[in-house]
């Protein structure tokens, strides 16, 4: 995907995008949907996941690595 007016951030680590899929799929399933272990592509972007959904289909997630803040409300 390619977003017009964004840039690749500096400063990012693996750790933290790990924590921050970590963090949406646990929102996925709060709204009552799943998806399965995450993995990992280093090859397609340096922020690439790939979850399964039950049916097979795959969702790239571009998740980068960086310390999630609180949103307000």
């Amino acid at each position: 995907m390619i977003n017009p007016g964004t840039a690749p951030l500096d400063d990012t680590r693996e750790d933290l995008a790990a924590a921050n899929v970590e963090v949406l799929l646990a929102a996925v399933l709060d709204r009552g949907a799943a998806l399965g272990e995450p993995v990992r592509d280093p090859a397609a972007d340096r922020d690439a996941w790939d979850a399964p959904e039950a049916d097979g289909t795959v969702v790239r997630l571009l998740m980068p690595g960086v310390e999630l803040t609180p949103s307000p409300g």
